[in-house]
């Protein structure tokens, strides 16, 4: 059936099957579709695309496109799925050498020879295939993993965690650490709601707390390695990297766009003010905690984000605005409670991270498994 005379998924639905083309791609499934259940193929076979010559092992009962043949294994017992994988990438070795424009029939992919391991009976080694691919999938899912670990710990530490924030596990401790990261997440929660209720909040204006930040102006600066601020608001603010020449060098400050949507960013690293942007601070000495400045972080967004292109949060506008603040028993900012507060958030936040990581680890290890 040819794919511009029927009605391709690109999701499986309920009585969808795979519909496989002569495309490289995706195991050659170029989606899925509802069709006569007579031209079904079925599941635990080889497709074979004459023209374009890709062989592919299909688990699914599946329908094909023009010129895809199927191969079914002509033996009595049994295939394993592992084994008719490992036999579709033999065949599509042999076959890699050909290419568009090579005609072939179904008489000539019969005779196509491929290399496969033997027994002393000269018979098909399916137990060597077996456990070939066993060692395969280890190595690989090992390999996998440890990769997975890295740039998870890499983002956790990028995101403002430190190494001693948290503590990831192989997936030999995953099941137990899960369960004592939900027992946490709901004491992280329940205190939570409790620190929220017995905090009194009072208004503050935002010029009472924070400056603005005189910074030299290098628009004319060539590139460099210094991160800067442009009125964007994605990737932190950092729209270029300029020359550090004459530049005002910065450091655990806000900084905030001058045009477009309204946002504020923290910026714990050293960075430079460009263009349609600016940078304020505390007018006070406090304790540079990441804590501090996300709390503040998302007092301030609440103002910012009902600036536009056509209202600019300039300085002069937001300094005036009033930004809800939990203050202590002096009426005075409870930097105690927002650092606790906070924390408590991140530590949610960490877990539920975790969580996601070893949920893609266990899919992984599904997929393996189904492969019989």
């Amino acid at each position: 059936m040819h794919a511009n005379k029927v009605k391709i998924y690109d999701t499986q639905i309920p009585n969808t099957y795979p519909y496989v083309v002569r495309q490289s791609k995706n195991n050659g499934i170029k989606g899925y579709i509802q069709e006569n259940l007579k031209f079904l193929n079925p599941a635990n076979t080889i497709s074979f695309a004459q023209d374009t010559f890709l062989s592919f092992f299909q688990k699914q009962k599946y329908f094909t496109g023009n010129n895809v043949k199927v191969l079914k294994y002509k033996g009595k017992n049994t295939i394993k799925q592992k084994s008719l994988m490992f036999i579709s990438i033999a065949i599509q070795k042999a076959i890699a050498k050909l290419s568009w424009g090579i005609n072939s029939s179904k008489e000539s992919i019969l005779e196509t020879k491929f290399f496969l391991p033997i027994d002393h009976q000269n018979q098909i080694n399916f137990d060597f295939i077996e456990k070939f691919i066993k060692e395969l999938e280890s190595a690989h899912l090992a390999e996998l993993e440890a990769t997975h670990l890295a740039e998870l710990e890499a983002y956790l530490i990028a995101s403002g965690f430190t190494q001693n924030d948290f503590k990831l596990q192989t997936r030999d401790r995953q099941t137990e650490r899960e369960r004592e990261r939900e027992r946490e997440r709901a004491a992280s929660q329940a205190e939570i709601e409790n620190l929220y209720l017995n905090i009194v909040w009072k208004e503050f204006r935002i010029k009472d707390i924070f400056e603005q930040i005189k910074t030299k102006n290098v628009v004319t600066n060539g590139p460099g390695d210094l991160p800067a601020t442009t009125a964007i608001s994605i990737n932190n603010q950092l729209g270029r990297y300029i020359s550090p020449k004459g530049a005002t060098i910065l450091q655990n400050v806000f900084s905030a766009t001058a045009n477009g949507n309204g946002k504020v960013f923290f910026q714990p690293k050293p960075f430079t003010i460009l263009q349609d942007s600016y940078a304020f601070k505390f007018k006070y000495e406090i304790n540079n905690k990441k804590e501090f400045y996300l709390f503040f972080l998302g007092s301030l967004n609440k103002v910012f984000q009902k600036y536009s292109w056509d209202n600019k949060s300039t300085w002069k506008r937001v300094s005036e605005e009033l930004i809800t603040l939990p203050v202590d028993n002096q009426n005075e900012i409870d930097f105690d409670f927002i650092e606790k507060f906070t924390f408590l958030i991140m530590k949610i936040i960490l877990n539920e991270i975790i969580d996601h990581y070893n949920k893609k680890v266990k899919n992984i290890l599904i997929c393996i498994a189904n492969l019989k």
